[in-house]
């Protein structure tokens, strides 16, 4: 699991009867917000939609709920105005609830300026974020080189130089040319199996740590070759060779790799689904309601989300959700509608229940789909 999908589900779990809990989208982009003065102008607005919407809902509010919003208001004009570094980063999500809880997540995208007050975090404008938050290590190896290089934050760093400096190739003359020029190749696979053994430890069995590796390709096969079973399946491909090129110049062609590899898993996702879909097992689910059913039901394997929303409501006694207004059927509890709509509810409905989110926006279209771990109850649909 990715670092920022861990603090996704974490924000997931946050629940309050007030409107204590604030979720609030900052865009840094600098074509938008070139200036430290236009980021407080933008966060001066959002703090202030913020306070709006907590006199709105501070109707059912206790007096101390209305305190901490306020408290919760004035540490955010603060940050933005005096704490925010947005070196680096392109967007920045904060949530907020109370003296305890503050959570900054700094974007390396551009996002949707938005701020959310209620009972949950609204954390959907993460998941294009989450989707590519993947630990891609790559190899640059060559007869004498071996840098290993670590993506964090999208950025690329270095981890290790296992490099032989000076150890080229020279001419000998005579008989002896060729006896040196096979111990030239028994000491240049040595050390390509050196950077082998070292990304076995870097990539760590039934982790989801990608690799890359930059290498000639008259080499690709013998490297290959050379890695632990666990580090092979981890390898998602191959970027052009040079050993002189830095982490900046590296990143293209990782980020293509990755993207090639997260489209080919969901490409395997939703060919499962035309599977269980087509065999009528009640092992799939399209649309609002019957996902919304299945999460409830703790059913849901691997939901598929295009970014959409549409109003629900859920029921604040089992925490069940519905597509429409009412009372739940099964305990005859008042619903409220829900912060976020069906998206959230649904994602937090998943995440709570240890399954899996996925971004697919190109892939999938009508809200979401889903891949079940047994069927419905009741299959409420008809093929």
């Amino acid at each position: 699991m990715s670092r920022l999908a861990d603090v996704v589900r974490s924000l997931t779990v946050a629940r309050s009867d007030g409107p204590a809990l604030i979720s609030l989208y900052v865009d840094l982009d600098p074509g938008v917000v070139p200036t430290a003065r236009d980021v407080e102008a933008h966060g001066a607005a959002l703090v202030d939609q913020a306070e709006r919407l907590g006199d709105a809902r501070s109707e059912s509010a206790s007096h101390a709920e209305e305190m901490e919003l306020r408290e919760a208001t004035a540490r955010i004009r603060a940050f933005l105005v005096d704490d925010l570094d947005r070196t680096g980063a392109h967007g920045v999500a904060l949530f907020v609830s109370g003296p305890d809880t503050w959570r900054e997540v700094r974007l390396p995208g551009a996002v949707e300026e938005a701020v959310h007050v209620g009972g949950s975090f609204v954390v959907a404008p993460l998941l294009p974020f989450v989707e590519r938050d993947r630990e891609v290590v790559l190899a640059v190896v060559g007869r004498d080189v071996g840098t290993i290089w670590r993506t964090e934050d999208g950025r690329v760093s270095e981890v290790k130089d296992l490099s032989r400096h000076g150890q080229g190739w020279h001419d000998q003359g005579g008989w002896s040319q060729a006896r040196y020029q096979r111990g030239i190749e028994v000491e240049a696979r040595e050390h390509m199996r050196n950077v082998a053994d070292v990304l076995a430890h870097l990539v760590r069995p039934g982790s989801e740590t990608l690799l890359a590796v930059g290498c000639l390709e008259e080499r690709r096969t013998e490297f290959e070759g050379l890695l632990a079973q666990h580090v092979r399946k981890a390898l998602i491909g191959w970027v052009d060779y040079d050993a002189r090129a830095d982490g900046d110049e590296l990143r293209p062609g990782i980020e293509r790799l990755l993207d090639d590899h997260l489209r080919s898993e969901r490409d395997a996702l939703l060919e499962r689904w035309h599977e269980e879909r087509g065999q009528e097992s009640g092992r799939a689910t399209m649309g609002w309601t019957e996902t919304l059913e299945a999460a409830a039901d703790a059913a849901v394997d691997v939901l598929l989300v295009d970014g959409t929303t549409a109003d629900a409501y859920e029921c604040p006694s089992c925490g069940r959700g519905y597509v429409e207004p009412g009372a739940c059927p099964l305990d005859s509890t008042p619903l409220q509608e829900a912060l976020g709509g069906a998206l959230e509810l649904a994602l937090r409905l998943t995440l709570g229940h240890k399954g899996e989110v996925r971004w697919a926006p190109d892939e999938i279209d009508g809200g979401a789909i889903a891949l079940l771990r047994f069927p419905l109850r009741t299959p409420s649909y008809t093929p």
